[in-house]
């Protein structure tokens, strides 16, 4: 079980090593927060795991994903995060996150993703 642990760790602080400046991955672009100060928290913490498929978290973005866990309740998925829960960290790998925060990240999180061409005219 550490052992499992531990393993998970490392692959994440691995991820977490990219540049987060970076608005394309292998070819995605990347969904981030409207809000500069959201946006940096999710850089830093939720998509190492929320923006990776092989990480078997939700993926930002996928409402279908989301749609039982949001079920649960806002609060009961925060409370899940301070915890952590299953393979999330406590915390969700952003100890300095407010419940609000963590609130924010998971409704942003959990909302459809817009085509990348949504909103442009022709």
């Amino acid at each position: 079980m550490i052992a499992r642990w531990l393993i998970i760790v490392a692959l994440i602080v691995l991820v977490g090593c990219g540049d987060a400046t970076e608005s394309q991955s292998g070819g995605k672009k990347q969904l981030l927060p409207s809000d500069p100060l959201l946006s940096s928290l999710y850089q830093r913490s939720c998509r190492n795991c929320h923006a990776i498929v092989a990480s078997g978290a939700p993926q930002t973005g996928d409402a279908l994903a989301w749609e039982p866990r949001l079920a649960k309740g806002i609060s009961a998925l925060v409370d899940n995060v301070i915890a952590g829960y299953g393979t999330m960290p406590r915390g969700g790998l952003c100890p300095q996150c407010t419940r609000e925060q963590q609130a924010a990240l998971i409704e942003f999180m959990a909302t459809p993703a817009q085509p990348a061409n949504a909103g442009a005219s022709e």
